[in-house]
């Protein structure tokens, strides 16, 4: 905010704005982490939007890594495009999905599918938990283009 105010202030012109604010966070209760990014299924509800969520289980790494610990994501998807994630788990990369998923809030889910995503064993499962949500969202609402030709 202060970048935007002295920008604008010392241009005299509104040349640079505030985006929306999405509201993400991460706390940390004992050794289990707990993420949140935009609005949640219940809230969602509460002011009307129509609206589906996925729950994906999923591990911090390669399933047959050791030390490997459960991670659960719970993406809310209103017309498609996705509104809000939430994250539970005993690692802390859970703060590196809350961040990437901060990112496609707004858009259509399926880009979640379509995005790159770094893979190492020690550091991240073969399939990331948020393209699997695109791939869930594109299993159940996939249209093919009747305009397309083969």
């Amino acid at each position: 905010m202060g970048y935007v105010a002295g920008t604008n202030a010392s241009l005299g012109i509104r040349a640079v704005e505030f985006p929306p604010v999405a509201g993400a966070s991460i706390t940390k209760f004992g050794d289990l982490y707990i993420g949140v990014t935009g609005i949640t299924e219940a809230e969602a509800r509460r002011r009307g939007f129509p609206v589906e969520s996925y729950v994906v289980e999923s591990h911090d790494k390669a399933k047959y890594m050791r030390e490997l610990r459960n991670v659960v994501i719970k993406a809310v998807i209103s017309r498609g495009k996705l509104i809000g994630v939430q994250v539970v788990g005993r690692t802390p990369l859970i703060a590196g999905y809350v961040d990437l998923a901060t990112q496609f809030l707004g858009e259509y889910v399926e880009k979640l599918f379509y995005a790159e995503y770094t893979y190492m064993p020690f550091t991240a499962p073969v399939w990331h938990p948020l393209a699997v949500v695109g791939r869930l969202w594109l299993r159940n609402y996939y249209r093919p283009n009747s305009s397309a030709t083969s």
